[in-house]
């Protein structure tokens, strides 16, 4: 794994915590909503590819109408869409790491994708699951990170326009 650049870097959105009645994961779900967004504004205030994977249907181009389908690899709608940013690193984030996160995490990394997943941006309904996800994601090879890790990681010189972009969103 190499640090990721942002010129080659796409964020990746599943299953956003808008709406979850259950919640005992470790990331509080006021703090995984907060940095969902932080990720959200930094990727598109410097144009950075966004694939978001929603339960319900969106009008959004880049948006992956789906409403029962947890996506994988082989969902041809997730994977073009993903290819179509032509980037090789993926930022992972979402809702829910057991089910939602580590699939697709997993099979990106089995076809050649570095893969960085947002402890603090995703989570789960339950502690232990939330739990054996990172762990079976960090044996599968992705790089765990948090999003203030992450965006400081991407940005080249905190003077460009990209150093703006993540100050604004960070502060």
């Amino acid at each position: 794994m190499h640090l990721a650049d942002i010129r080659n870097t796409a964020l990746i959105l599943i299953d956003e915590p808008i709406n979850h009645p259950v919640w005992h994961g470790q990331t509080p779900l006021q703090t995984l909503k907060h940095n969902t967004c932080v990720l959200r504004r930094f990727a598109t205030g410097t144009g950075m590819p966004i694939v978001c994977m929603r339960r319900q249907n969106s009008t959004k181009p880049t948006d992956h109408p789906n409403t029962h389908v947890v996506p994988t690899w082989e969902d041809p709608l997730f994977k073009e869409a993903c290819l179509a940013t032509q980037k090789h690193h993926f930022v992972i984030a979402g809702a829910t790491t057991d089910s939602h996160i580590v699939g697709p995490a997993t099979h990106a990394l089995d076809h050649g994708f570095e893969v960085h997943v947002m402890q603090d941006a995703c989570g789960a309904g339950h502690a232990i699951d939330e739990a054996l996800a990172w762990q079976r994601l960090n044996r599968s090879g992705a790089q765990l990170n948090s999003t203030r890790a992450m965006v400081a990681e991407l940005v080249d010189h905190w003077a460009s326009p990209v150093g703006t972009v993540a100050y604004s969103v960070l502060m």
